[in-house]
């Protein structure tokens, strides 16, 4: 207890952590803190921090249920973002050599830098519309090859550019 924040690269490259306990002291936890940490296994949060929880290899920021990081370690090709996310923070799923495929909700309003970047993702489902996309804040480019909105596919190289759909 008393460790307020885990900054970026606390942990970077560090091959011998396979599990970690946040204690509820901690108010900030940089997305970066635990890249590169391919044996991350686990992440114990106090039921009391009253800033993050963790589900299934998930770290989730409490107050906009935005996730933080989707642990490198986690296995499943498929992972649905629960529906009251409206953030997914910044390299939240970089790294990750497993996930290929995200449902995306309505309820995201913003992806972040690096969101996606350096992993197997090819496949987003957005279950909202092209024009509900539209309103979704990007801060940087995103690129997959299969895309649907609210059950219609699209498919080929697609690239979203900042705001802009391309």
């Amino acid at each position: 207890d008393g460790v307020a924040a885990i900054n970026k690269e606390t942990f970077v490259n560090c091959p011998a952590l396979s599990y970690i306990t946040i204690p509820a002291s901690v108010e900030y936890i940089d997305s970066g803190a635990f890249d590169h940490c391919s044996t991350l296994n686990n992440v114990s949060i106090d039921e009391n921090n009253p800033m993050y929880y963790s589900v299934d290899k998930v770290i989730y920021h409490k107050g906009d249920n935005a996730i933080v990081r989707y642990l490198m370690s986690n296995n499943n090709m498929a992972f649905i973002i629960p529906s009251e996310s409206t953030v997914i923070g910044r390299a939240a799923f970089s790294g990750n050599s497993h996930l290929t495929t995200i449902t995306i909700p309505k309820s995201v309003k913003w992806i972040y830098e690096y969101a996606l970047h350096s992993s197997k993702i090819s496949i987003i489902n957005y279950e909202g519309t092209i024009n509900d996309w539209m309103s979704v804040v990007l801060k940087s480019n995103i690129s997959f090859n299969v895309m649907s909105f609210g059950g219609k596919k699209y498919t080929g190289e697609i690239t979203f550019t900042g705001e802009y759909f391309n």
